[in-house]
């Protein structure tokens, strides 16, 4: 039985990164298309966020690709709150 049980998480060792290398996983998510381009797409975010009290902190493209854009966003209130919690 010990023969069989180590036999077995071999043979699952073996396979398993091959299958976990296999999977392509994207870090980011598609929230819909547009007929506009990713600048004026990313600066009618920026207003949005803006008209409803967020301050932008920064954006770029991810991997220097053009076709992606990342923003990042705060509040006072929200970094009030995250400051108060200890490390």
């Amino acid at each position: 039985m010990k023969i069989f049980i180590t036999t077995a998480l071999i043979i699952f060792a073996l396979i398993t990164p091959n299958n976990l290398n296999a999977q392509e996983l994207s870090p980011y998510v598609e929230v819909g298309t547009s007929e506009s381009t990713i600048a004026q797409e990313s600066e009618r975010v920026n207003q949005a966020l803006q008209n409803i009290g967020f301050e932008i902190v920064g954006s770029y493209n991810p991997e220097d690709n053009p076709n992606f854009t990342v923003i990042a966003f705060s509040r006072s209130d929200l970094q009030g709150t995250v400051l108060k919690v200890k490390d």
